[in-house]
């Protein structure tokens, strides 16, 4: 895989490709999490309760991956796990709006 990638763009990658035991492979800084690892997994969990803290949300005490605000006088709950997020409200308009805030964010 590491010599097609340098085959695909010598420029690239080329500068990367790194041999051992006789074996080639890339080895590279990346510059945000990779999909998949517990780093990305972890980064993912941080950025996003950074981001929905800063819009007013509070954790849950008893789980860190659930967060809740009052809005228009009810309860709106958001819940995520790896890179799945689940949101609940009683009025739609109140979930259209924190989507086109999560869109217009720096979640990554």
């Amino acid at each position: 895989m590491a010599e097609l990638l340098c085959q695909t763009n010598p420029t690239k990658y080329r500068p990367h490709l790194r041999f051992g035991n006789d074996e080639p492979y890339i080895n590279a800084q990346l510059n945000k999490a990779l999909y998949g690892t517990l780093q990305g997994t972890l980064r993912f969990w941080e950025d996003l309760s950074t981001f929905l803290l800063g819009l007013g949300f509070t954790r849950n005490p008893y789980d860190w991956c659930v967060m809740n605000k009052e809005v228009m006088g009810t309860q709106q709950t958001i819940l995520f796990y790896v890179d799945d997020i689940k949101m609940s409200h009683v009025k739609e308009s109140v979930l259209l709006d924190t989507v086109a805030e999560l869109k217009k964010g720096t979640v990554k």
